[in-house]
């Protein structure tokens, strides 16, 4: 089974290597040598990485490196130009 990362409700994840499972947390920050295979519960998620699985979160922020494989729901979203996204996505309130 995928092994599940859950942290406290007011902690900032920040990732420069590779975790494959579940992650919660308030805050995620996926870094340009990071990736996250499995979904993503968050408040705030900033990504320079790779992320491959849904995401639902508050707020999302793509940056320029950023390689994303999802289906998201997030109040709003942010896409640097030269950032990659494929999948399907629900935007808004």
């Amino acid at each position: 089974s995928t092994p599940a990362y859950t942290l406290f409700p007011y902690t900032t994840l920040f990732r420069s290597g590779s975790v494959k499972g579940n992650v919660a947390a308030k805050a995620v920050d996926v870094k340009d040598s990071g990736l996250i295979a499995g979904n993503i519960t968050s408040e705030e998620l900033l990504t320079e990485g790779k992320i491959k699985g849904k995401i639902k979160a508050t707020s999302v922020n793509l940056k320029l490196t950023s390689s994303t494989d999802t289906h998201m729901v997030s109040n709003t979203l942010v896409v640097e130009t030269g950032a990659t996204l494929l999948g399907k996505f629900k935007i808004g309130a």
